[in-house]
């Protein structure tokens, strides 16, 4: 029979998808890909408050080597959930994204 998980439980899962609970061990795209996306209106406050190792040029190389479009998503494709602001989202996650 399926576990029902409690809402603290549930509550700390979806924190810890998030990167919230602790700092990881990733690269600024990689964190990307994995949250899919996240709000830019504050891009690297968010990646620093998620990775150990990370610093303002580490997201700034990412999207200057990236290719034309995958560093953010116009309004017609933002990722379920991202209401306001300009999307920051990697490659593979927009594609992902797009109905």
């Amino acid at each position: 029979m399926a576990q029902v998980l409690r809402r603290r439980v549930l509550g700390r899962a979806l924190l810890a998808r998030q990167m919230l609970l602790e700092r990881a061990d990733a690269t600024a795209e990689e964190a990307v890909t994995r949250l899919v996306g996240m709000q830019a209106q504050a891009p690297y406050f968010g990646l620093w408050s998620r990775l150990r190792k990370f610093g303002t040029a580490h997201l700034t190389d990412a999207l200057t080597k990236a290719p034309p479009g995958a560093g953010r998503a116009d309004a017609q494709h933002r990722p379920p959930g991202h209401h306001g602001g300009l999307p920051l989202v990697a490659a593979m996650g927009a594609a992902r994204a797009r109905p």
